[in-house]
């Protein structure tokens, strides 16, 4: 378990504690502007055995409706795939399985968080 009191607690009375988190998550909890993308990163994370990238940020858009919103997003690490070049490679992957849901449990607590810290925010639907 996490116990790194900078992730779980919190400096504005009003805000909810930071979940509690499994897992070691880098960076985890940021507050990166990214104002010419039209967006904050909250969080971001990488689930290095299955080569998976998580980010939570708050987007907004200018063009058509404008919409600010949570976004929670999950993609391959740097494009990655996964080339099997022996036939054990599978089965090993496998044996990772329980870090990945531990991951997952840990990415689901955070989105939980940013939506009860956020509740004016809707969640971006694609």
């Amino acid at each position: 378990m996490n116990d790194n009191p900078d992730t779980n607690t919190s400096s504005d009375t009003n805000e909810p504690p930071k979940p509690k988190l499994m897992l070691d998550h880098t960076p985890g909890f940021v507050h990166e502007e990214h104002t010419d993308q039209g967006d904050i990163v909250l969080f971001r994370s990488t689930q290095p055995d299955f080569r998976l990238d998580f980010q939570a940020d708050i987007s907004w858009f200018t063009e058509g409706d404008p919409q600010t919103a949570l976004s929670f997003y999950m993609e391959p690490s740097s494009n990655n795939y996964w080339q099997f070049t022996d036939p054990d490679q599978p089965s090993d992957l496998a044996n990772h399985c329980g870090e990945l849901e531990r991951w997952l449990d840990d990415i689901g607590a955070v989105c939980e968080y940013l939506q009860r810290r956020y509740p004016e925010l809707p969640v971006l639907e694609c």
